[in-house]
């Protein structure tokens, strides 16, 4: 009979002890591999490094491979203790916890040092995914491609340049900053530089504008409004009762309007956007009030 127990408290234990003796691979979708990590590239292109590893469950079998990019991080087997539920957060950090309560707005938690003290309360949109005690992974908020660059309490930056200002109203270069689904743009306008009929000499302008941003799997569509200011020195037929005068008038215009559109981003971070800027413009030497279009087809980078 003693044996018999000696027998299961053996068995137990080295059930509770593979649990544990395994290395988590975290994905950037929020999934976790179960392995044994062999190596982790730290040279050559930082998009083609690789993770190889033998799944936990056929560590006799093939080694495997994934790309580093698609890794939020790695959590080795001596990095974390048997029992304990793994909060794992948007910025990679990972919290040993025993969590109590789960809503689409907060994951409360006790810590897993100190089970008696009081309860955590973090915001859900900081946190990539919960893997249990048990083995069972809950994703919470996934990184998507086009999230690469969009964390909650992160700001992000990116840079584009748009010729499709110059089928209308001018080349433009833009400023992105953005921080989770909010996001803002600083274009630069040039009118000189293109435009259909275009009769623009020289110019300078600033378009601001505030978006939010709803993120799909091949990047986001974006809303939102905008205001901006322009001088420029442009040809022009003015027309004053029965007089008119022909020739290049200083103009400042000031427009207002919506900014729509939709932008695909890659696993890179190259991006292209399409859409456009709609609204109207004050400030033209031949009518006072003019629609106002700045077409947006524009290419960039994020990071």
């Amino acid at each position: 009979m003693k044996q018999w127990y000696i027998f299961a408290a053996v068995f137990l234990f080295a059930g509770i002890y593979s649990a544990a003796a395994q290395d988590l691979i975290i994905m950037r979708d929020g999934n976790i591999i179960e392995a044994r990590v062999t190596e982790v590239q730290n040279e050559g292109n930082v998009y083609y490094r690789e993770v190889r590893y033998k799944p936990f469950d056929n560590l006799n079998g093939p080694e495997m491979t994934v790309y580093l990019a698609r890794v939020l991080t790695i959590i080795y087997e001596n990095d974390r203790s048997a029992r304990a539920d793994l909060i794992i957060m948007r910025d990679s950090n990972v919290i040993e916890a025993k969590v109590t309560e789960i809503s689409p707005t907060e994951i409360r938690y006790k810590r897993f040092d100190n089970l008696d003290g009081p309860t955590v309360v973090i915001p859900a949109a900081n946190v990539l995914s919960i893997r249990y005690e048990n083995g069972t992974t809950e994703v919470i908020n996934a990184f998507l491609p086009g999230q690469a660059n969009t964390d909650a309490d992160k700001i992000h930056w990116a840079f584009n340049g748009n010729p499709g200002g110059a089928l209308l109203g001018g080349t433009t270069f833009c400023f992105e900053f953005g921080r989770g689904n909010f996001n803002s743009e600083i274009n630069l306008i040039f009118p000189a530089l293109g435009g259909i009929g275009s009769s623009v000499n020289k110019g300078f302008g600033i378009l601001y504008t505030f978006n939010y941003f709803w993120h799909s799997k091949i990047g986001g569509f974006y809303l939102g409004g905008g205001l901006g200011g322009t001088y420029q020195q442009r040809y022009a037929r003015v027309t004053d009762g029965p007089w008119s005068t022909e020739g290049y008038f200083d103009e400042f215009i000031f427009s207002l309007g919506v900014n729509i559109g939709y932008k695909f981003v890659t696993a890179v971070g190259l991006y292209f956007r399409l859409g456009g800027f709609i609204g109207v413009a004050f400030g033209y030497s031949d009518s006072p009030v003019n629609a106002f279009f700045k077409p947006d087809l524009a290419m960039g980078w994020s990071f």
